[in-house]
């Protein structure tokens, strides 16, 4: 299916930018697993993010994000 997209009036930096913008899109949806795609596609792409994860090192640092220790010092 092709569709068209009214550019006329518009400066050619504005035209080349819409053309960039399309090109940009296309190309992520090409990186995208497509509807109806086989479920073993997103498990294995599933298995490869878990195992990812697992090798990222851990912290066992707890945070303090309290509003008094985020704002301390300032006057509050």
């Amino acid at each position: 299916m092709s569709k068209t997209i009214d550019v006329s009036g518009l400066p050619d930096p504005v035209v080349r930018g819409v053309q960039q913008l399309v090109e940009t899109m296309r190309d992520q949806l090409a990186r995208q697993p497509r509807e109806g795609a086989p479920p073993e596609r997103s498990a294995e792409r599933l298995a490869i993010l878990e195992n990812w994860i697992r090798t990222r090192p851990t912290s066992r640092v707890i945070a303090d994000d309290s509003r008094e220790s985020i704002y301390a010092g300032r006057g509050e």
